[in-house]
């Protein structure tokens, strides 16, 4: 989806919560990293199961033409939280592990912000990958809670990234977790069965699900690990790989990095 029709979306999206102050519905936002248009049932997949996202499909609506303003993570987010092209945030390319000063820049006008303004509380649980600066932040761009990693991915079970430095934090601080990454997030979103929006009362709710499995970065595949346009099984980057085959992907090892997030410390 191109970033003039992100603006497009969200400003209608805001008008259409504005005009609806009385009833303000919940807002959940599910972004899938790597998710390949092929890896779904509604979408023709065969070889994969998908019952409850194709149902999603069937009572709401499919959209068959669509296009990301950019290939890689930082930048589609970048488009997301702005409705605006990456170019004009200065943010073309995936943010590199522990890199600072750039990402989201600060003071930016971000949808978790507008979506406060109509009374919301707002949330983003799993992979943020818009900058490691304080004020770059999910809690410093509108989100009144953050729970997961600030980069690109990083290991599930020791929640590090590829510099050895911890990549898990709680609204702000850094904070260690047994358990595989994609459990731990998907327990934030839904504690002992009562969703984030249950969770408020009667205060609605905007929330970002950016829910992680495998990533894996194609552009750097070697031949034959990608079939058909889509992920396969037993490979990097397959929906169906459990926690025991979690694999991590990143940059090369020549990619430059900058140093640690504020309160990070590499581990022993």
């Amino acid at each position: 989806m191109n970033a003039f029709r992100v603006a497009t979306l969200l400003l209608g999206l805001v008008g259409w919560i504005e005009t609806t102050a009385s009833a303000k519905p919940n807002l959940l936002f599910i972004l899938a990293d790597d998710l390949g248009y092929g890896d779904l049932g509604s979408y023709g997949c065969s070889d994969i199961r998908t019952p409850r996202l194709d149902a999603l499909a069937a009572q709401g609506m499919r959209f068959t033409d669509a296009y990301a303003n950019g290939p890689t993570c930082s930048p589609t987010r970048y488009a997301f939280m702005t409705g605006r092209y990456q170019q004009r945030g200065g943010l073309e390319y995936a943010l590199n592990y522990q890199e600072h000063n750039a990402g989201l820049p600060p003071g930016t006008e971000t949808l978790a912000n507008l979506l406060r303004k109509t009374g919301r509380r707002t949330a983003l649980i799993g992979k943020w990958h818009l900058g490691y600066d304080t004020e770059r932040t999910p809690n410093a761009q509108g989100f009144d809670h953050f729970f997961g990693l600030l980069g690109g991915n990083h290991h599930y079970f020791q929640h590090m990234d590829r510099l050895g430095y911890p990549d898990l934090f709680w609204n702000g601080r850094p904070v260690k977790r047994e358990g595989y990454s994609t459990d731990l997030f998907t327990d934030d979103a839904v504690p002992d069965k009562k969703s984030l929006f249950g969770r408020h009362g009667n205060v609605p709710v905007g929330t970002g699900l950016k829910q992680r499995f495998h990533g894996v970065d194609t552009a750097r595949m070697p031949t034959g690990r990608q079939e058909r346009g889509r992920n396969v099984p037993g490979r990097p980057g397959h929906a169906l790989d459990g926690p025991a085959r979690g694999r991590l992907s990143g940059p090369n090892a020549d990619e430059r990095q900058t140093g640690p997030a504020a309160g990070a410390q590499p581990f022993a």
